[in-house]
């Protein structure tokens, strides 16, 4: 396998991974914030008890994590072969490289039977154009993380300017920290 085509299929996995990362983090804040948000208006509403506000508030801090490991982690964490990743980019570029890429790859490492060296070789040399075109950037754009962290950068302002007013305060700190008693 070329050393570009190796390279572009890293480059994509790697922003990929980055972006996953960051756009699961943003969303972990943004569940988070409107968890502990949450706790505070029922807190402020309804008056719970210290061990159901204790339990409203583990809910909110468990779907926070979970956000993060399933949104965040879990897709830095699958390991695809190359062929795999290369259906992917495919699927993103739409038509443009009509699954030279791919094919390129499942022929490199398992060639049919009576399959002539050359032709092998010159499915590599197209697959190799195709992949020294191709832009990490363009294939995973960052708008959707972009929009996700401006949302949890929002929350957070709001938070804590809510958290600037001492009955606020003590409402979001004890959704946050139930076992404070302020």
């Amino acid at each position: 396998i070329p050393p570009v085509i190796t390279k572009a299929l890293n480059a994509y996995v790697r922003r990929h991974r980055l972006l996953s990362l960051v756009r699961g983090t943003g969303e972990a804040i943004l569940v988070g914030v409107v968890a502990m948000g949450s706790v505070a208006i029922v807190d402020v509403w309804l008056h719970p008890m210290p061990h159901l506000r204790l339990v409203l508030s583990l809910v909110g801090w468990m779907a926070a994590v979970s956000t993060l490991v399933w949104r965040g982690l879990r897709p830095c964490l699958i390991r695809r072969n190359p062929v795999a990743t290369a259906r992917i980019i495919e699927r993103i570029v739409g038509g443009g490289f009509a699954e030279r890429l791919s094919s390129a790859l499942e022929l490199a490492r398992h060639p049919p039977v009576g399959t002539s060296r050359w032709m092998i070789g010159r499915t590599l040399a197209l697959a190799a154009q195709d992949a020294a075109s191709m832009d990490a950037a363009t294939l995973v754009p960052v708008t959707k993380t972009r929009r996700v962290l401006i949302a949890a950068g929002i929350c957070i302002v709001i938070m804590s300017l809510a958290a600037t007013v001492p009955p606020l305060r003590a409402l979001l700190e004890r959704a946050i920290w139930p076992f404070s008693e302020t």
